[in-house]
């Protein structure tokens, strides 16, 4: 999607087109209300942002995420990151959209997309001709703001206070205006914003105080959605049938995730390409700075690739089945390279998609081949009776390491310690309904012969995908939820 110049208006086809794509035929008031929130900032945790309903998770949670890597990460981090307020949290907030702005379209400037009334004064926006609001009728389009007023008139979050006429804590407060879904799409309007990260922060820093207000998300959902473009975003879909926005629950589907977390709207959480039934169905080919882990895969209804589990930062988005959630750390070690006997036990669970910890003989020649092994029949037979010296017909993940990365497995066997914390945006899903990171105490264990679970909370099923004998240790006991 181009915008031609900075008069013209956005053609009606073009948001015909993004409601389409992002809500589907129909678009649910009750849906749409639970959409209904800006960036806002939990008064118990000052770096956390609330999520009010179920569904926008599938924005805020990637924006936490992004917002967690450059309080943790940036080469200006702080100590105190679970303190900052004020204009430092406002800048990192602006830090982060910028991010994901660029991320979605680097090669193309980006685009703002915000509402209008109230927002901006007369002589700032063109107000197009408004017609009738009954019914579904789709809006006569988007139409092109101008030059907004300096941003040191434009109060941040953390200045704007209720004493100031008109306006409310929007650092968290949890009222909400209701608006119709027809009269926010005609009041929206948008801006063309310079390619580089400077320029950019600057124009989101003037909006700023409209990220954080009503329909927040959703303005930034848009932006999203129109800097990628959407004929690109379609392409990288599988199914077109299905909405972004699930026209039902609400919720997020996971091409909507993937692009605000990789870039590309792929629905599939595999490594590169995958074939099925003569389908080649694209996954998620690179390393990305956040990374994803879901419960689904605990229950064997998908499998999440290396990339997506190991990626450039130890920040990740945790998916129930409703829900996105983030686990994060400051060890970055948890995100190494992926050492030779590591690339082994992925390769050997390509075969064992099960989990049992074994093999059948008959795989015991591809594994070797994929992992540049010496693989002829004879020698392959040789390691066979070695490693299944009674002929019942599995080669246990055990023996296997042993046979050909004694050397390595041994230097790792030492117990790997760290501190993790969990996010949860939602406030009826945490202790007192007080929105603050959960902490834990976690080491990784020897994978043993036999392994005994004995919690089976979400989050360590969850985690087990990734780090199969993690043990964690809750502060307070406290262990988050991940609805």
């Amino acid at each position: 999607m181009a915008v031609n110049s900075a008069s013209e208006s956005v053609a009606e086809k073009t948001l015909a087109e993004l409601i389409q794509l992002l809500w589907g035929s129909e678009i649910r008031d009750d849906v749409f209300q639970r959409w209904n929130q800006g960036f806002v900032f939990s008064e118990d945790e000052p770096t956390a942002l609330l999520q009010h309903d179920g569904g926008p998770c599938a924005v805020i949670a990637p924006v936490q995420a992004f917002l967690l890597k450059n309080l943790l990460f940036s080469t200006a981090s702080n100590e105190n990151w679970r303190q900052i307020t004020g204009p430092e949290r406002d800048r990192v907030l602006v830090q982060s959209m910028a991010d994901i702005l660029q991320l979605v379209s680097p090669n193309m400037g980006p685009i703002i997309v915000v509402y209008s009334s109230g927002l901006l004064s007369s002589a700032d926006c063109v107000v197009p001709q408004e017609g009738p609001a009954s019914g579904s009728q789709v809006p006569d389009g988007l139409s092109q703001a101008r030059e907004t007023k300096d941003a040191s008139e434009m109060p941040s979050i953390s200045r704007r206070t209720s004493s100031e006429p008109g306006t409310q804590d929007l650092s968290s407060s949890p009222k909400r205006q209701r608006f119709s879904h027809e009269s926010f799409h005609l009041k929206l309007r948008c801006i063309n914003c310079c390619k580089d990260s400077k320029g950019l922060c600057v124009e989101i820093q003037k909006y700023l105080h409209v990220f954080c207000g009503d329909h927040g998300v959703l303005q930034f959902l848009y932006s999203i959605l129109l800097t990628k473009g959407l004929e690109q975003v379609k392409r990288e879909m599988a199914d077109l049938g299905e909405a972004l926005i699930d026209p039902t629950h609400g919720h997020g589907s996971q091409s909507l995730i993937n692009l605000l977390i990789t870039g590309k709207a792929v629905p599939h959480v595999w490594d590169n390409e995958m074939e099925i039934s003569g389908l080649k169905l694209q996954g998620i080919n690179c390393k990305s700075n956040i990374g994803f882990l879901t419960l689904l895969e605990h229950f064997r209804y998908c499998e999440v690739g290396w990339h997506l589990k190991n990626p450039i930062y130890p920040i990740w988005l945790l998916g129930s089945e409703t829900h996105l959630t983030i686990l994060f750390s400051q060890d970055k070690t948890l995100v190494g390279e992926e050492s030779t006997e590591q690339f082994a036990r992925r390769m050997f669970g390509g075969f064992d998609k099960e989990g049992r910890g074994f093999i059948t003989v008959d795989s015991l020649e591809p594994l070797m081949k994929l992992l540049n092994l010496v693989s002829v029949p004879e020698y392959v037979k040789i390691v066979a009776q070695k490693l299944d010296p009674e002929q019942l017909g599995v080669i246990t993940l055990n023996s296997f390491l042993e046979e050909f990365y004694a050397n390595e497995k041994h230097r790792q066997e030492t117990v790997q310690t760290f501190t993790v914390y969990h996010y949860n945006g939602l406030p009826r899903s945490s202790p007192n309904n007080k929105v603050q990171y959960a902490e834990a105490n976690c080491a990784i264990m020897e994978m043993p012969e036999v392994q005994m679970i004995s919690d089976f909370s979400q989050i360590k099923s969850c985690l087990l995908t990734k780090w199969p004998t993690i043990e964690l240790t809750w502060k307070n006991d406290l262990i988050p939820s991940l609805n």
